[in-house]
């Protein structure tokens, strides 16, 4: 076989193996979805509806206002976010921890910030 059939062999084989080699979650992980290029800081990102699914939100800083409401959100940041039921920080209010997501809040969120901004 020439070299250069060689080589495409070569690199055939490596792209195959590459392809195969699916990450796959441990049994009972969360369903937290991968963001790739994940922003820092005090990033959450939230979903307008459950399951993580719908339009993306990355909120970084105090919303008093969410608009449309959140219905899922995942926070990536070091800190832990509440998030309340009515605009300007009103209503119930769900906590998520760093590293969390929650994939169905009890009620649409219309608003959030870092806890212990109260």
């Amino acid at each position: 076989m020439p070299w250069s059939m060689r080589g495409r062999a070569a690199v055939s084989l490596t792209a195959a193996a590459l392809a195969s080699a699916a990450v796959i979650p441990a049994a009972g992980a969360p369903s937290v979805p991968r963001q790739l290029g994940r922003p820092r800081g005090h990033t959450v990102c939230a979903y307008t509806e459950a399951d993580y699914q719908g339009l993306l939100e990355h909120i970084r800083q105090p919303r008093p206002l969410i608009e449309p409401p959140v219905e899922s959100a995942v926070n990536l940041s070091q800190v832990a976010w509440c998030f309340y039921e009515l605009p300007a920080y009103g209503g119930l209010r769900v906590a998520v921890e760093p590293g969390r997501g929650t994939a169905s809040f009890p009620y649409p969120v219309q608003s959030a910030r870092p806890a212990g901004e109260e």
